[in-house]
C-alpha cells in the first residue's frame, strides 16, 4: 500500500511522498499504464498501481514533465522511463530505500556509506545526500529565480560520469544550456572569450586562415595542445560548431591525458548535445534578424529543434536544422581595368567575410531494454566565407586600422570548410555498472584561396621572373582533407561503495592531406627559368594510429578522496610530400615516413570534503601530444646544423612533448552561489616547435626547450539574488621559457600568444513585468590581455598583440512560451588582432622591407531581434 510522509519544515519544508516497498523492485513486469503529464502526477499515478515504496521531494519535480509509460514493466523499469530526459535517477540508499533525486556525485556521498561507518549514520544519509545534490530547483531556504533554475553548479561528465562540477577536484567551467542562451552564446568566439585562463588566437595551426585557429589553456599555446570534443569525438581545434541545443560546455583545465589522451595537454573544450528523449514532444524555433556596423548585407539566422516520441518509451528522434548568415564588413579594392597597378581608377568590392553557415543533425533513441539502449546521429554542418574577415594590422601599432584592403588584383577570396559526424553510442546499465561503446567517423573537407599577388610579384621578380607577368594577379588554392574514426569502450564503476572509478580502451585511425593544386605562372617557360610554367605544387599526406587503455579509481573516507589514474599509449605516425615547380626548387618527393612512441600517463588527486557543499584538493597530472616523423634535410643545410649544435638524426622524428600540472583549490557554494579558486604549476618539456635552420632557411618541427606557467583561478557563478543571476572569473598566467633549446626564445621570455591576464563579469537580471510576462536584462564583459604573435617578427623580434576588451547586451519579455530580445554584440565597437595570418603564398611587405601582416577580425557592433517560440 501506498503510504505518504510528510517530512517538516526542518528538513526542506516539502512533502515527501513514500510508496511501494523496495524489495518489490525486483517483482516480475506488470501492466502499468501512467499518462503523459507532470513528473509528480505520473509518480502519484504509479504508486497507486504498484505495491513499492520510494521517496521524492516534490518541489524537484515541479518543472519536469514525462512522456508517460504504457506497457509491461517492472516497478523500476517504469520509474526509470518515467525520469527519462530529465537531471533525476533512481538511487539506492544503504538503508534500501529507493530514492528519486538528482545525481548524486561520487564525492559528496557521506562517509556513512563506507563499510567502518555504515551502520553508524545510514539513515541519516539519505536525507543528507538529498538535501546536497539539490541542483535547479530551490527550496524554501533558497527559493528559486522567476525561471526556476540554478546556475551556480552544472551537472558534468568529466569523468565519464554524471556529478556535479563542485565536486571534482580540478578546475572545470561549465555553461549550463540556461546560461548558454542567457548570455546568446552561438559560436567559438562568444563563449572562448567567457572562459579565465583561456585565449585563441589565428595563423597559429595551418596555413592561411579557415584552418589556422588554435586554443590555449593555462598558457599551453599551439597546434594540438588543446582536446575539443563533440560529446566523446574530437574534433579538429579550428572547427566551430554552431551552439545549437547545446546541453552544456565543459571546459577542463590542465592536463586531461589519462582519460581523453593525446592532444590535451593544457585541458579540454566539450561540448555535449542534447540527446532524443522520452519526456514527451518539444519543438521550438529561433530567428533572428539584424545588421552589422559597416556592414554590406544584413544579419539573420534560424534554427529549430524537434523532439519525437516515435513508439511510447521504445524510440525517440530528434531534429536540428540551422541557418545563420553573418554580413562581410571588409571593402577590397583593386584597379579599375584589372591589371595590378596600371590605373589610377579603382573598383571596390564591399560585403567581404561574409559568412553563411547551414547544417543540423538527426537522432534516434532505442530504448532495446530496460537495461539496454543505443542513440545513432548524424551532425553535419558547412560554413562558406566570401572574402576572408581579415584585414591588415601594421606595424608597430599591430591592429586593424581600417577595413578597407587596397589589392593589386581582383581576385575573390574565400574559404569554404564543410564537415560531418556520424555516430553512435550504445549504454548497457545495471545497477552499479554502466558499460558504454562509442563509436563516430569525422570526415572534414576545406578549400581556401589567398590573393598572393603582392607576395608573389615580389619573389619572383628575385628569380629574375619579369612582374608584368602578375598583371591578373596571383591567385593561391588550397585543400585541406580530415578523416578520423574514432572507437571507445569503457566501463563505470558507480553507485554509493567506497570505491568507483572507469576503465576503458580507445583507438583511433587519423587520415589527413593537406596541398596546393598546380599554380601556374603564365609565360613563365619562356623566360627559360624552368622548363615549364609551374611555380608551386604541392602535396603532404598524414596518418596516424592511436592505441591506448586507460582508468581511474575514486576511493573515498571520512571524507577524503583519492583518485589513481593511469594511461597506456602507443602511437604511431606516417607522412611524406610531393612538391614541385619554380618556386619548391623543383620536383621533390619523400614518402614513407614514420615515427612511433608508447608512454604512461598518470593521474593523482587528493580532495577532502570540508562541508557538504565544499572541498579542498591537490592533484597531479600529466599529458602529451603526439609527434611526427620529418623529412631529412639537404646536405646544404649541414653548415646550419652545425651552427646550432644539432646532429641531423636528432631531426628525422619529433618526440611527444609531455606536460606536468601541479594543483591546489577549493570549490564551495554559499546558498546559490558557486564559488571556486585553483593555483597551479605547468612545466612543459620537449615542447615541439617550428625552427629555421640557418643559411639553408629550412623550417621544421623539432623538440626546442621548455616552459613553465605558474598561475591561478576565480571564478563565481550564481544567484545574488532570485532575480539576479552573476558570472565572474580572473585568469592569470605567468608563462616563461625556461630552456631554450634550439628555438630561438631566450629564458625567461614569454611563450607566444599567451596573455597574462583574462577577466569576464556578466550579470542576468529578471523580474515581472506585468502579468504573465517576464522581463531580462543581461550584460556582460571580457578582457584578454596582450601576448606575443609567434607567426610574424617586427625588427627581429615578435610584436605584442594589443589586449582587447568586448561588451555585449540583450534585453527581452517572455510570455509563455515566446520570448523576444534585442541583442547587441560587441556594442563599443572593439578591433581586436585576433592573430596574424601565416599566408597560403607569400607575405606583403611595405617600401621599407617590413612585413604588413594580415590579422582575423572580431565582427564589429552588431544589433538585432531574436524571437523564440515552444510549440
Amino acid at each position: 500500500m501506498l503510504k505518504t510522509a510528510i517530512i517538516g519544515s526542518a528538513l526542506a519544508a516539502a512533502a515527501w511522498a513514500m510508496s511501494l516497498s523496495a524489495n518489490a523492485m525486483a517483482d516480475p513486469p506488470r501492466q502499468i499504464n501512467v499518462p503523459p503529464g507532470e513528473l509528480a502526477t505520473a509518480l502519484e499515478s504509479l504508486s497507486r498501481q504498484e505495491v513499492v515504496e520510494f521517496v521524492y521531494q516534490p518541489e524537484q519535480l515541479k518543472s519536469f514533465h514525462t512522456r508517460g509509460v504504457k506497457g509491461s514493466y517492472s516497478p523500476e523499469a517504469a520509474i526509470r522511463l518515467l525520469l527519462k530526459g530529465t537531471p533525476l535517477e533512481l538511487h539506492t540508499d544503504p538503508s534500501g530505500a529507493m530514492v528519486i533525486a538528482p545525481p548524486v556525485p561520487h564525492s559528496r556521498v557521506s562517509a556513512s556509506t563506507h563499510p567502518a561507518a555504515e551502520q553508524k549514520e545510514e539513515h541519516q544519509s539519505v536525507w543528507d545526500r538529498f538535501r546536497v545534490a539539490e541542483l535547479d530547483q530551490g527550496s524554501p531556504a533558497n527559493p528559486p529565480a522567476l525561471s526556476n533554475q540554478d546556475v551556480s553548479e552544472v551537472i558534468v561528465t568529466a569523468r565519464h560520469e554524471k556529478e556535479s562540477s563542485l565536486t571534482i577536484p580540478q578546475a572545470i567551467t561549465a555553461f549550463s544550456q540556461k546560461t548558454l542562451e542567457s548570455l546568446n552564446i552561438q559560436s567559438f568566439a562568444d563563449y572562448a572569450t567567457k572562459i579565465p585562463n583561456l585565449s585563441f588566437s589565428y595563423g597559429t595551426g595551418q596555413l592561411g586562415y579557415g584552418d589556422s585557429r588554435t586554443v590555449a589553456i593555462r598558457g599551453i599555446s599551439g597546434v594540438g595542445t588543446t582536446g575539443v570534443y563533440i560529446d566523446d569525438t574530437p574534433i579538429p581545434e579550428s572547427v566551430d560548431p554552431k551552439v545549437v541545443d547545446i546541453q552544456r560546455i565543459e571546459v577542463l583545465k590542465g592536463p586531461q591525458g589519462t582519460l581523453y589522451g593525446e592532444g590535451s595537454l593544457g585541458g579540454n573544450v566539450r561540448l555535449i548535445t542534447n540527446p532524443p528523449s522520452f519526456a514527451g514532444e518539444e519543438f521550438h524555433v529561433t530567428a533572428q534578424a539584424g545588421g552589422t556596423k559597416g556592414g554590406g548585407s544584413a544579419d539573420y539566422g534560424v534554427n529549430g529543434v524537434g523532439n519525437i516520441v516515435l513508439m511510447d518509451n521504445r524510440i525517440a528522434m530528434r531534429v536540428i536544422g540551422f541557418e545563420s548568415h553573418d554580413a562581410g564588413y571588409v571593402t577590397r579594392t583593386f584597379p579599375a581595368n584589372g591589371a595590378s597597378g596600371a590605373s589610377a581608377d579603382v573598383t571596390s568590392v564591399g560585403n567581404q567575410g561574409a559568412i553563411e553557415s547551414y547544417g543540423g543533425s538527426f537522432s534516434l533513441l532505442f530504448e532495446l531494454s530496460d537495461s539496454l539502449e543505443a542513440t545513432a546521429r548524424i551532425l553535419a554542418q558547412h560554413t562558406e566565407d566570401r572574402g576572408l574577415p581579415v584585414s591588415y594590422a601594421p606595424f608597430p601599432r599591430f591592429v586593424p586600422v581600417s577595413y578597407t584592403l587596397d589589392r593589386q588584383a581582383n581576385i575573390q577570396e574565400y574559404a569554404h570548410d564543410g564537415w560531418y559526424l556520424p555516430s553512435l553510442e550504445v549504454v548497457y546499465t545495471i545497477p552499479g555498472l554502466t558499460l558504454t561503446s562509442s563509436t563516430s567517423y569525422f570526415s572534414r573537407r576545406e578549400e581556401e584561396l589567398e590573393d598572393g599577388t603582392e607576395g608573389t610579384t615580389r619573389i619572383l621578380s628575385f628569380y629574375g621572373v619579369p612582374t608584368a607577368l602578375a598583371a591578373n594577379g596571383y591567385a593561391w588554392p588550397v585543400f585541406t582533407r580530415n578523416n578520423q574514426f574514432n572507437e571507445e569502450v569503457r566501463a563505470a564503476v558507480g553507485g554509493d561503495s567506497w570505491i568507483s572509478g572507469v576503465v576503458g580502451a580507445r583507438y583511433a585511425d587519423t587520415s589527413s592531406e593537406f596541398g596546393y593544386p598546380p599554380f601556374l605562372v603564365p609565360g613563365l617557360a619562356a623566360t627559360g627559368l624552368y622548363p615549364t610554367e609551374l611555380g608551386w605544387s604541392s602535396h603532404y599526406p598524414f596518418a596516424s594510429r592511436d592505441k591506448s587503455i586507460f582508468g581511474e579509481a575514486y576511493v573515498r573516507y571520512a571524507g577524503f578522496e583519492l583518485t589513481l589514474g593511469l594511461r597506456k599509449y602507443w602511437l604511431s605516425e606516417t607522412s611524406g610530400s610531393v612538391a614541385d615547380g619554380l618556386l619548391d626548387g623543383g620536383p621533390q618527393t619523400t614518402l614513407g615516413l614514420e615515427s612511433s612512441a608508447t608512454g604512461t600517463n598518470p593521474k593523482a588527486a587528493l580532495s577532502y570534503k570540508l562541508t557538504s557543499e565544499g572541498l579542498v584538493y591537490a592533484s597531479a597530472s600529466k599529458g602529451f601530444r603526439a609527434g611526427k616523423p620529418n623529412a631529412a634535410l639537404p646536405t646544404v643545410c649541414d653548415p646550419g646544423l652545425a651552427q646550432i649544435g644539432v646532429s641531423r638524426d636528432s631531426l628525422l622524428a619529433v618526440q611527444p612533448d609531455t606536460v606536468w600540472n601541479y594543483e591546489v583549490g577549493a570549490k564551495d557554494r554559499i546558498g546559490r552561489l558557486s564559488l571556486t579558486a585553483a593555483a597551479f604549476q605547468m612545466n612543459w618539456n620537449n615542447i615541439q616547435q617550428t625552427i629555421t635552420v640557418p643559411i639553408c632557411e629550412v623550417a621544421l618541427a623539432a623538440n626546442a626547450g621548455a616552459a613553465r606557467v605558474r598561475g591561478m583561478e576565480l571564478e563565481a557563478v550564481g544567484q545574488l539574488t532570485t532575480e539576479l543571476d552573476i558570472r565572474m572569473g580572473l585568469g592569470y598566467e605567468d608563462a616563461k621559457i625556461t630552456a631554450q633549446g634550439i628555438s630561438g626564445q631566450a629564458v625567461g621570455s614569454r611563450i607566444y600568444q599567451v596573455p597574462q591576464f583574462t577577466a569576464v563579469a556578466a550579470a542576468t537580471y529578471t523580474r515581472p513585468v506585468a502579468a504573465d510576462f517576464e522581463g531580462f536584462l543581461g550584460l556582460d564583459y571580457s578582457y584578454t590581455g596582450n601576448s606575443l604573435s609567434g607567426t610574424t617578427s617586427y625588427l627581429g623580434n615578435a610584436p605584442v598583440r594589443p589586449a582587447y576588451d568586448i561588451i555585449n547586451g540583450r534585453i527581452g519579455v517572455r510570455h509563455d512560451k515566446l520570448e523576444v530580445a534585442v541583442y547587441g554584440k560587441n556594442l563599443f565597437n572593439a578591433r581586436p588582432n585576433l592573430g596574424d595570418i601565416n599566408p597560403l603564398s607569400y607575405p606583403r611587405f611595405d617600401a621599407n622591407e617590413n612585413i604588413i601582416p594580415r590579422a582575423a577580425l572580431l565582427q564589429p557592433l552588431t544589433v538585432g531581434l531574436q524571437m523564440k517560440y515552444e510549440f
